[in-house]
């Protein structure tokens, strides 16, 4: 089963929660103000919003190439632990 990992919302340490990809009906990556935000479409959570402290539209392309490799090749584990959940 293949999964990704992101970094859970918590206050007093560090957690992370683990997505399985068939949940998953979209997921975008995007440039603005030399940060990436990640767009989840999660089938069963709704859409789920993260972001980095710092990127640009490269490190975008590079994200959606290894995504994309991600979903044909034999791994099972992405990860995406260095992006921050977004306050609602």
């Amino acid at each position: 089963m293949k999964v990704i990992r992101l970094r859970r919302p918590s206050e007093h340490h560090v957690s992370f929660d683990f997505l399985t990809v068939k949940d998953i009906e979209g997921l975008v990556f995007t440039a603005k103000k030399d940060q990436i935000h990640l767009h989840i479409d999660h089938k069963k959570r709704g859409i789920l919003h993260y972001q980095t402290h710092q990127g640009s539209i490269d490190d975008v392309q590079l994200l959606e190439s290894r995504w994309n490799l991600f979903q044909t090749n034999e791994a099972i584990f992405f990860d995406l632990a260095w992006f921050e959940p977004m306050a609602k």
